[in-house]
């Protein structure tokens, strides 16, 4: 009987064991970039891509977001970020259009283009998603 409970006892440790390894193995970092610049678009997406290869990085992405911000909501609305918006949506990356910024070009947020988000403040949307958890690139 003594045999019976310890290796009851041994399972529900390793039971224990298993669970919280695969916890921890399944972790993801979500991640928040606010950008002004092009280029930083494109870097962002490619770093999204590196981060999802397999023993590439500690961190591992979960939910992604793009924050377009200042003068380059601009080429937003223009259309000038065509091929970097097909890029994040293949990498699953949410973005957005910054309002304040529009705002501030005289921009219309009706042009967005239709994968691109609205918020009303980027810097108020990075914020809450810092708080949130998200781990934030400013550029």
């Amino acid at each position: 009987m003594k045999s019976f409970k310890f290796l009851l006892l041994i399972a529900a440790l390793l039971t224990q064991f298993v669970v919280t390894a695969q916890t921890a193995k399944s972790k993801t970092d979500d991640i928040v970039f606010l950008l002004r610049q092009k280029e930083h678009v494109t870097q962002a997406v490619k770093t999204i891509q590196f981060l999802k290869e397999p023993g590439s990085s500690t961190v591992v992405p979960g939910k992604s977001v793009i924050i377009i911000c200042g003068e380059l909501v601009k080429d937003l609305v223009a259309g000038g970020l065509a091929a970097e918006l097909t890029a994040a949506a293949e990498q699953g990356v949410d973005v957005y259009g910054c309002g304040l910024s529009l705002q501030k070009f005289g921009l219309d947020k009706s042009k967005l283009p239709p994968t691109v988000k609205y918020t009303h403040n980027g810097l108020v949307m990075s914020l809450e998603l810092q708080k949130a958890g998200y781990l934030s690139v400013e550029l």
